[in-house]
């Protein structure tokens, strides 16, 4: 395997105070991404090491550094050119946000949307939220709901149906504060055949036991595959509406109860209700029903592609054009598929191309880049500004398509010009209609599309800044 590229550097913590949940949906993510990746954890003083595991960098801030002081902690350990932060945690304010992104690149794992998020990639994976919820940057892409589902791997296998051994799973994750466990199980028979999960950071197993009845397991500690065997074996299940939801709906064929335990469960548990994916737990079961199945287990693949794309962009340069890329540039708008999806489909003569190179390198009414991979020329990228507007055009070298690469070119433009030309409230450029890639392009930058009547079968796509 190749020398991984990028750091991935997951900011999160877990205790019996906090709860365990931020840290456990961190290293799920990391197990998706330890391949390509190297993964590195930064973690609190106070964070729990008993569930850090070792195949893992981890990092413990020392106590003595405020979180307001942490940038600095980063940027003595990482560099901006090859790091990409990940934060997941509700102690991150949008000040802390801000300035970690001024520096890197960043994920922000939401659940509460409680401010203006500054990132590179939001994920929130609810369900029942629009973009239009989030508050965010311009060039912010936001992957929301199961499709963006971050579940250990574990519970993404594909195993045959199994008896239930169980006529109903407790689980309200690794340290349950709030002892919501013990509360849920007062509600079942002592003949009730009742599987209780509790984690290394749950403070009230000695008085659970006690209670517990003969027919009332309680299983301390589980690892992921451990748990997702037992949530097979499980008929019913109440669960509070968060991640540990997720997981049995990808495994179980059983029906599922919930709970909102927190706040930041808001959105999950309204989301679950809504879909018929899970029913409230009111202190009993319902008559069974048909549940809608939300996870398809694919989200690793769709989060791992957002990664990359991520990383492209800290490998990509970009500088402005010039005479030397003048023959580069002829060739490449002179490609047939690049004449077939511009407007005038002749070939350009190399006169006529000169001409309007000097005129384009030399304005001051266009911005004009050549990207970079490696070395390597992979495309332009060229913006004419008419007032706070500018009119956008690019085109991938044909070695370069088919690849991926039209986002990560059209984001690392525009955040090039706006560098440039800050006054710049609103960008917009011209699709044929045939022209599937591109469109894809414009709209995984958060381009608006709309009709058209300024050229033929097309369409504008328009982003304000």
């Amino acid at each position: 395997m190749d020398t991984p590229r990028t750091n991935i550097v997951f900011r999160c913590d877990g205790n019996s105070k906090i709860g365990l949940g931020h840290l456990f949906r961190s290293l799920a993510l990391a197990e998706y991404l330890n391949q390509k990746f190297k993964i590195v954890f930064l973690v609190s003083a106070d964070t729990d090491s008993n569930v850090l595991p070792a195949e893992y960098t981890f990092i413990k801030i020392p106590a003595e550094i405020l979180i307001n002081q942490e940038s600095t902690f980063f940027t003595h350990h990482f560099k901006s050119s090859d790091t990409i932060v990940v934060l997941d945690g509700y102690q991150f304010d949008e000040d802390y946000v801000k300035s970690l992104n001024a520096l890197y690149k960043l994920v922000y794992i939401d659940d509460v949307h409680a401010f203006k998020i500054a990132a590179d990639l939001i994920i929130n994976h609810s369900g029942g939220i629009s973009h239009h919820t989030i508050k965010s940057k311009p060039l912010t892409r936001i992957c929301l709901g199961p499709d963006y589902a971050i579940l250990r791997k574990a519970f993404l296998e594909n195993k045959p149906k199994t008896a239930f051994e169980f006529d109903v799973l407790i689980c309200f994750g690794g340290a349950d504060p709030g002892n919501e466990t013990m509360n849920c199980l007062q509600h079942f028979q002592p003949e009730t055949r009742v599987a209780i999960v509790v984690g290394t950071a749950y403070k009230f197993k000695t008085e659970l036991e006690k209670i517990a009845s003969a027919n009332h397991r309680v299983f301390a500690g589980l690892n992921a595959a451990e748990l997702a065997e037992l949530m097979r074996r499980s008929a019913n299940a109440v669960m509070s509406a968060s991640t540990v939801s997720y997981e049995y709906l990808a495994v179980s064929n059983g029906q599922l109860y919930i709970l909102q335990t927190a706040d930041n469960q808001k959105y999950l548990f309204q989301f679950l209700i809504e879909s018929n994916a899970a029913k409230p737990f009111i202190g009993k079961f319902t008559s069974e029903w048909s549940s809608t199945k939300i996870i398809d287990k694919h989200s690793p693949e769709r989060l791992v592609k957002e990664f990359d794309l991520i990383a492209r962009e800290l490998e990509v340069t970009i500088r402005r054009t010039n005479l030397s890329d003048l023959d580069i540039v002829y060739d490449w708008i002179n490609d047939p598929l690049v004449r077939n999806q511009s407007y005038s489909t002749a070939a350009v003569s190399m006169s006529d191309h000169t001409n309007w190179f000097n005129s384009k390198i030399n304005s001051s009414q266009t911005s004009y880049y050549i990207l970079e991979f490696k070395g390597e020329r992979m495309g332009q990228i060229r913006f004419e500004h008419t007032g706070n507007s500018a009119l956008i055009n690019y085109l991938i070298a044909p070695e370069f398509r088919q690849k991926g690469w039209g986002s990560v070119l059209l984001k690392k433009g525009i955040l090039e010009m706006l560098r440039e030309n800050p006054k710049v409230k609103e960008i917009s450029g011209y699709v044929k209609l045939g022209n599937a890639a591109s469109r894809n392009s414009f709209i995984r930058c958060n381009f608006k599309e709309e009709k058209t009547t300024d050229f033929p079968d097309s369409v504008l796509y328009t982003l304000k800044v």
